[in-house]
């Protein structure tokens, strides 16, 4: 299933009930993000890692989980981007569009980013 920008196999998709909403999009999802049962990902979404963490020198840490970890039940809309080991969400959460998301998110929770304000101006007339 790789033929619309986003490679996952149909076993992958029946063992997690993982529903990608509008096919044609882009998903980009670690192979190390773990997906939990009944999630809902719009097109746009990102499950991703930071990146890798440093120790007192200055080198490299690998070995260290850094990818996202999503509940079950879960519905993220799209644009919305998950990245790095503390980007735990708990179950029944919705993830509006656009979000930007880096740290634990509480079971139960909706998050979404305010509206932004438009402002409309009439163009001069030459």
């Amino acid at each position: 299933m790789s033929k619309n920008n986003y490679i996952l196999n149909r076993k992958l998709l029946l063992i997690l009930s993982l529903s990608l909403i509008a096919l044609i999009g882009v998903f980009q999802i670690a192979r190390a993000a773990e997906i939990g049962d009944n999630v809902k990902l719009y097109q746009g979404v990102t499950l991703g890692a930071l990146s890798f963490p440093k120790d007192e020198q200055g080198h490299i840490i690998k070995g260290r989980k850094r990818y996202p970890t999503v509940g079950n039940n879960v519905v993220i809309y799209s644009g919305a981007t998950l990245l790095g080991a503390d980007a735990v969400v708990g179950d029944n959460v919705i993830i509006g569009g656009n979000v930007w998301i880096t740290s634990p998110v509480a079971s139960g929770t909706q998050i979404t980013i305010a509206r932004p304000e438009l402002k409309y101006e009439k163009k001069r007339q030459p």
